[in-house]
């Protein structure tokens, strides 16, 4: 198991008021991102990529598995059905983790990813997803 990181800096500056002009057509860059980052990386049709989000909300782990299927590339999402079905999707699409990977982990972690009350705190602490993606990243490996 390989961990996959990409980040991409853009130095192009342009004046505040310039900077919401209408563009050409639907762009969003966390998805051609991941587009752009898979493409050109080392993975191939017939691999598998496991992509964790417990809440499925961003965008860029819903880019990665779209872009993994367009290429043939398998995925495994780690999320929380219980968490994801109080929230919507930040992605173009609509879409969330399961709705487009090939297997999901419900990693069962509570709307909000805490699970200890502690006596005196105003809400819960310990987040599942982060117990939970150790467990589940240990036993795929």
């Amino acid at each position: 198991m390989q961990a996959l990181s990409f980040s991409m800096s853009i130095n192009d500056p342009v004046a505040d008021c310039l900077k919401n002009r209408p563009r050409g057509g639907p762009f969003d860059r966390e998805c051609e991102l991941a587009r752009l980052a898979l493409r050109a990386g080392n993975l191939r049709r017939g691999d598998v990529v496991a992509v964790g989000s417990v809440s499925e909300r961003s965008v860029r782990p819903v880019a990665i598995a779209l872009e993994c299927r367009e290429l043939g590339i398998h995925t495994i999402g780690f999320t929380s059905i219980a968490y994801t079905a109080c929230i919507d999707s930040d992605h173009p699409s609509g879409k969330k983790l399961a709705d487009v990977v090939d297997v999901v982990v419900d990693n069962g972690a509570p709307y909000g990813d805490a699970a200890v009350e502690i006596e005196g705190n105003d809400f819960p602490l310990m987040p599942v997803s982060g117990a939970s993606m150790v467990v589940g990243g240990w036993v795929i490996r």
